[in-house]
Formats: C-alpha cells, sequence, structure tokens
C-alpha cells in the first residue's frame, strides 16, 4: 500500500509545482524533468499493483469481462501513452546532466 501514498503524493508534488509554471512556460527544465518521473513512476506502481490483483484473483482476474483485466490491460497506455518510459528516462537524465559542470 506504501507504493500507492507515494504515487499520491509525487502526483501531487508534481501538481503544485506545475501551478506555479505560467501557460506556455512549461516543456524544459525542472516541471519537465519532475512530470516525466511522476508519470514514470506512476505508471510503474499501477502495474505492480495490478499485477499483484491479477494473483490474487488468479483466473478470475484473467477472464477478459473481469474490471481487473481490463485495468490491467489499460496500464499500457500509461506507460506508453505521451512517450514510453525509455523517453521518459532520457529527459530526465538530460535534464539532470544539463546542470552539470564539464
Amino acid at each position: 500500500m506504501s507504493s500507492v501514498e507515494t504515487m499520491r503524493t509525487f502526483t501531487y508534488r508534481t501538481l503544485a509545482a506545475a501551478a506555479q509554471v505560467e501557460i506556455g512556460a512549461g516543456g524544459r527544465g525542472d516541471i519537465h524533468k519532475l512530470t516525466a518521473a511522476s508519470v514514470m513512476f506512476a505508471a510503474d506502481s499501477v502495474h505492480t499493483v495490478l499485477d499483484k490483483s491479477m494473483q490474487i484473483h488468479g483466473g478470475a482476474g484473467y477472464i477478459w469481462e473481469s474490471e481487473i483485466n481490463r485495468l490491467y490491460r489499460s496500464i499500457k497506455l500509461l506507460e506508453i501513452g505521451a512517450g514510453t518510459t525509455e523517453v521518459r528516462k532520457m529527459i530526465i537524465a538530460g535534464e539532470l546532466l544539463k546542470d552539470m559542470p564539464r
């Protein structure tokens, strides 16, 4: 359950930071890194929770019409929507390395 609470806190922190950004000013810098990390963490956390749910429900969770199955299939959109996890990692790394002395 701690991953759900961490995901919620991370999301709220990201939303609070995004609220401070002027319209049209987002897209690069700390907010870009924070949103990429937040979405990546949320996707990974939801995938883990749904995987555990599928294990708990067993065959009933695997049935096409079940809610667990629908959510399990839908998590892929969060993982690849607006950029894959690999793209998010490149965004985070790029923003972290940008400020390093050369």
